[in-house]
């Protein structure tokens, strides 16, 4: 059970109570088709009614062009979106140990948009990112990490076994 600070809503989420399996999607980017750039971080997964988890930002490896494509995709409201249209239940935000904030929660913002985001939203601290990456086989969450960090579309996210979460927000 994570301690309240470990865990914070983000501005957009609706105020539900969900739990599912937990899938983990990389860093939770997908870059319209309109863009030829062929970034998808859903490709392969199937998150109907699940619970997402995604790190904040974008890969903090790759080439500046790749980056600065991505970063336009970053946004969390948007990456709350592509969950959702994916039929994602909730999503869940960490702050990877290899990016600026790292294991640090989203802080609590204003949001302009009035409308909700569709699905439960929040941000874990590095705690409940490794308790939840535990059942990982043989690598920390600091390797799977530097995976997706080059900014590869083909490094794919993957199911994390036996991990059932509720998120309340």
């Amino acid at each position: 059970l994570a301690a309240p600070s470990a865990v914070q809503a983000l501005s957009f989420s609706d105020n539900a109570e969900v739990s599912g399996p937990v899938v983990f999607a990389g860093y939770g980017l997908v870059v319209p088709e309109a863009q030829n750039f062929g970034y998808d971080s859903y490709q392969g997964l199937d998150v109907k009614d699940k619970v997402v988890v995604v790190f904040r930002y974008f890969p903090e490896d790759a080439d500046t062009q790749t980056r600065a494509t991505l970063a336009r995709y970053s946004d969390l409201r948007y990456k709350a979106q592509a969950a959702r249209q994916r039929g994602a239940r909730a999503l869940l935000v960490i702050t990877g140990p290899r990016s600026p904030n790292a294991g640090e929660v989203v802080p609590m913002s204003f949001d302009t948009a009035l409308a909700g985001s569709g699905l439960v939203a929040a941000s874990a601290s590095a705690a409940v990112a490794q308790a939840l990456f535990a059942a990982v086989p043989a690598r920390t969450l600091a390797q799977v990490q530097q995976e997706f960090d080059s900014g590869n579309p083909h490094v794919a996210g993957f199911a994390l076994p036996d991990v059932t979460v509720t998120v309340k927000a």
